[in-house]
């Protein structure tokens, strides 16, 4: 089968959640070794050269059209605006569109919230086929923009990071009595919430709360919490050092209560910390099968998320099995998203 994945790639400046994605995807596609896969991206030549690729993948411009015509796929998986450049002229090409967030108007200006909702709906006249990453993002383009949604899709992790994770679940692991955040630090993250319910726990109950990440509410926490020796910010971290991380701590929390997805859960149960976080969003999707690993608070009750850091705190959780943790891999994620062309 030949196969174009459209979106932006991680590269030597940057690697976002959406790049990770596709790139993790395409490699998933390329495993199997009957695929042929293209990934079209806007910036080809600063794709990251540490990252490895099979050689039954290639790549290209998006913008080159003609190159993506003569490749002759059976199947398109984009995203983002790269969906704009296979609206026209990929006719006899099953086209898949994947939902990774939606327009709202904290992120979005009211113009480009407009925007976003227009090109949504010439996409859905456009492609045969709309995937969503959650049921809460789901819900709203099909109650508030009146696009329906074909199917729904679960991001997974890294297969390296699940060999790594199979690896340290075998070997005893001391954990501390830490809290963390990883993520970006804006009013959306409710970061302040997290770190005012932590006040309200017992100096004995841990030790620090780390946070690592960066935002415009940076500075802003870092002065209201100066004299808080117990609250660390390591400013902006390395993607490959996440795990590390993971490994060292015992409670993870984040609570943006309009999160789409929120990858950090699923790597935090995957390293087998303790999760806390809204009970609202599409986060809620993935924690729901681990009832026992997480505390769905409110995060408008600061007494809500401290009790939840508390049954963290307390918790003595097993490592996830082997099986668990394959359940987590893109060989699940590919299989849903290419579900919805079976119906």
């Amino acid at each position: 089968m030949r196969i174009i994945i459209a979106g932006p790639m991680p590269d030597e400046r940057k690697s976002g959640g959406v790049a990770v994605f596709d790139k993790n995807l395409a490699l998933q596609l390329a495993s199997d070794k009957t695929n042929e896969v293209l990934i079209a991206t806007n910036k080809p030549k600063l794709i990251n050269k540490k990252d490895e690729y099979p050689q039954n993948i290639s790549f290209t411009k998006v913008q080159n059209v003609l190159r993506l015509k003569k490749f002759n796929a059976d199947v398109i998986i984009s995203c983002l605006w790269y969906s704009l450049f296979f609206c026209q002229g990929f006719e006899r090409t099953t086209k898949i569109h994947t939902l990774h967030a939606f327009p709202d108007f904290v992120s979005y200006k009211i113009w480009k919230f407009n925007v976003m909702h227009l090109i949504d709906r010439i996409l859905r006249r456009r492609f045969d086929y709309i995937v969503a990453n959650s049921k809460f993002t789901k819900y709203l383009y099909e109650s508030f923009f009146n696009i329906d949604i074909d199917g729904l899709y679960t991001i997974g992790l890294d297969t390296n990071v699940i060999s790594f994770l199979k690896v340290m679940n075998d070997k005893p692991n001391k954990r501390k009595q830490e809290i963390l955040y990883v993520g970006r630090l804006v009013k959306a993250k409710h970061v302040d919430k997290a770190l005012e319910a932590a006040t309200l726990l017992s100096l004995n109950e841990y030790t620090h709360f780390n946070v690592w990440g960066y935002g415009n509410e940076e500075i802003h926490l870092r002065k209201k919490y100066s004299d808080n020796h117990k609250f660390i910010f390591h400013g902006a971290m390395n993607h490959a050092d996440v795990y590390k991380e993971y490994q060292k701590n015992k409670v993870f929390i984040s609570l943006n209560p309009a999160e789409p997805f929120g990858i950090t859960y699923e790597e935090a149960i995957a390293n087998g910390l303790y999760v806390v976080a809204p009970d609202t969003g599409g986060g809620v999707d993935f924690l729901k099968h681990y009832p026992d690993r997480c505390s769905l608070v409110d995060v408008n009750d600061i007494d809500s998320i401290t009790k939840g850091l508390k049954l963290g705190l307390e918790s003595n959780l097993r490592p996830l099995t082997d099986q668990e943790l394959d359940k987590l891999s893109y060989s699940n994620t590919a299989d849903q998203i290419f579900r919805v062309t079976k119906k």
